[in-house]
């Protein structure tokens, strides 16, 4: 009974890990954002601001601390510039992180919301139905 509290305590703080703090997610933050804009880009990326805002609590299901920030990254190619911001409400998560076996953070998004943000990459939005 005992280790079975233990066990759900330790599921509810994120699994006993120390939740991250904002200095720590920044640098992670700059390194998703600059992939994810590169993954349309085919010139340079530049993160024109980054605002860090918050570092939420673990979320279970998701297996990370939700991160919120403002930001404005830019695609500098030939042809076309184009930016990429964040909502102006901070209450939009820009990623999770959750730290890995070896103790270091690291940025991902859930395979679902990966897959919507994929979908939407790829629409033609000029394509007349």
């Amino acid at each position: 009974m005992v280790l079975a509290l233990l066990i759900c305590m330790f599921m509810l703080a994120g699994c006993g890990q120390k939740k991250p703090e904002i200095k720590d997610v920044y640098p992670l933050i700059e390194e998703y954002l600059t992939a994810q804009k590169a993954k349309t880009c085919t010139g340079d990326v530049t993160i024109d601001s980054l605002r860090v805002n918050s570092v939420g609590d673990f979320i279970k299901e998701y297996g990370g601390w939700p991160v919120y920030s403002d930001f404005e990254v830019t695609c500098h190619s030939e042809s076309i510039t184009s930016t990429w911001k964040s909502t102006d409400d901070c209450k939009t998560m820009t990623a999770l992180v959750r730290q890995t076996s070896a103790g270091k953070y690291e940025c991902f998004i859930p395979e679902m919301f990966q897959q919507a943000q994929d979908m939407l990459n790829n629409m033609d939005f000029n394509k007349k139905p």
